[in-house]
């Protein structure tokens, strides 16, 4: 089984809250006219991993996707891991790339599904491409239906 995230992207791990201590440079400690002190950090810190604690919302444990989107436990679901692939398509996500009101590509339709735009700026358009609507006003009317866009190959983020 695996989690998947409300975007159908699957949960690699939880938000965590470290302390530490951040090394000073010991040579570059001075006092500041208001009392307290500046210094410079070495540039290595010292991670406390006992004190590691899972951040909690509301009450609600943080998971996280391989991309660093946040989702409190109550957001999530828990699938089979060979159903990864519908639930990841479950929630599509359709990009439609315009340029001076003039769709040039719809990419990422589900099979099965049809995009429909409806352009009522026809000033140009050959008449015989035009509809009349309902209300008797021409439009231009395309229809977009594809195969799922392939999925880029998984992608493993380095450290951050």
């Amino acid at each position: 089984m695996v989690l998947i995230s409300p975007e159908g992207t699957r949960i690699i791990g939880t938000l965590e809250k470290l302390s530490g201590r951040g090394e000073i440079d010991l040579g570059s400690i001075r006092a500041n006219p208001q009392g307290g002190f500046t210094f410079e950090y070495e540039g290595t810190t010292e991670v406390f991993w006992d004190g590691q604690e899972t951040e909690v919302w509301d009450g609600e444990r943080v998971f996280l996707d391989a991309d660093g989107n946040e989702f409190t436990e109550n957001t999530l679901r828990l699938v089979p891991e060979d159903s990864i692939t519908e639930a990841a398509e479950s929630t599509p996500v359709i990009v439609v790339t315009m340029e001076g009101g003039v769709i040039h590509s719809v990419d990422g339709i589900p099979a099965g599904v049809t995009i429909r735009t409806i352009d009522l700026d026809v000033e140009g358009v050959e008449p015989e491409r035009l509809v009349t609507l309902d209300d008797g006003q021409p439009a231009l009317i395309t229809e977009y239906a594809a195969e799922p866009t392939p999925k880029p190959p998984n992608h493993k983020p380095g450290p951050v």
